[in-house]
């Protein structure tokens, strides 16, 4: 990866597990996406490529690495965000991708109560990022 550190597996919760801790963010990687969601890995590497969002999302949000397989070859993956991962698997199917969905829209559901809050929800707010994550957390 460019100028990050050097990734590290971490599991942090059931529904985005594992994820990668990269300089005080979360990663995940595109073969740990392959694996949670049963697909080949050269089969999500398409995926993110044939994404239709924009140069800026992509960008910030996909970071192109590489890593060894047990032959030593070096062979190419990518690190997302929490962005860049819900945007991908949300195109996903089959019972693994919905599974993931539905926890999804209940965590949210979950957090909109808790606020007491309109239907539409600030996620440039902090805080509001948090209690998303601790509603998702509690469902799994």
């Amino acid at each position: 990866m460019n100028d990050m550190t050097a990734p590290h597996l971490i599991e942090i919760s059931a529904i985005t597990d594992p994820e990668v801790l990269v300089s005080k963010k979360l990663y995940a990687s595109s073969r740990d996406v392959a694996k949670r969601f049963g697909k080949e890995h050269k089969n999500v590497l398409r995926d993110i490529k044939a994404l239709d969002c924009s140069e800026e999302f992509s960008r910030l949000n996909f970071e192109l690495s590489d890593y060894k397989d047990t032959t030593g070859r070096k062979l190419p993956c990518y690190y997302m965000t929490h962005d860049g991962f819900t945007l991908l698997v949300m195109g996903f199917t089959g019972k693994v991708a919905m599974a993931w969905k539905e926890k999804y829209i209940w965590a949210f559901n979950a957090m909109r109560d808790r606020r007491s809050a309109p239907a539409e929800v600030d996620f440039s707010d902090p805080s509001v990022v948090a209690d998303f994550e601790n509603c998702v957390k509690t469902l799994s």
